[in-house]
């Protein structure tokens, strides 16, 4: 069972349009976020300057989950899509995940559920040949070989590991091969 905080504290609600920003890096951490609708993604600047997308975030997850233990945040959040987003006090999150274990179990399954999804995808990052690594991505959340992109094409490129330009050039080279077919945003592995 999936929770939200909402039946035990009060939230707002954040609307944002695509592109805008949440929060920045550095900024102080008040609040804590669950995606109602849209999608979010979370974003570094390396120490060569270079922006790296570490997380990539849709609707009925959490965002920047480690900011419940930080004082500020380490990488900013964007929207990729409009989205409406659920804003609970950090501190009162934390309070009730104190005082209620059901609720801190249900929390501790998702964050589980959350690691689970990273490992995959570390897994995918280190499966050497792109087309293979596109391929079993794309399968494994396909519904009858059918897989809908998160919000854009630049968005899945972050999700495998490859650049934007790669993965266009990847999926026509599998759909040439005839080992996909693209129709709008929905691919199909044939």
């Amino acid at each position: 069972m999936e929770t939200t905080f909402s039946d035990y504290l009060n939230s707002a609600i954040i609307s944002l349009n695509a592109k805008q920003t949440l929060f920045k890096t550095g900024e102080s951490i008040r609040f804590f976020y669950y995606i109602a609708g849209g999608g979010m993604k979370l974003e570094r600047i390396t120490e060569e300057g270079k922006k790296v997308v570490t997380s990539v975030c849709k609707k009925h997850q959490y965002l920047a989950e480690p900011s419940l233990f930080n004082n500020h945040y380490h990488c900013d959040a964007i929207a990729t899509e409009d989205s409406r987003l659920l804003q609970f006090s950090k501190n009162e999150v934390l309070e009730i995940l104190e005082q209620i274990p059901q609720i801190a179990l249900q929390f501790s399954h998702q964050l589980a559920k959350e690691i689970h999804s990273l490992r995959q995808r570390l897994e995918f990052i280190n499966v050497l040949n792109t087309e293979n690594r596109i391929l079993n991505f794309i399968s494994i959340r396909s519904n009858n070989n059918r897989f809908s992109i998160p919000g854009s094409l630049k968005n899945l490129a972050a999700q495998v590991g490859l650049t934007h330009e790669t993965l266009y050039g990847k999926l026509s080279i599998l759909e040439q091969e005839g080992s996909i077919k693209r129709d709008g945003e929905i691919i199909q592995i044939l």
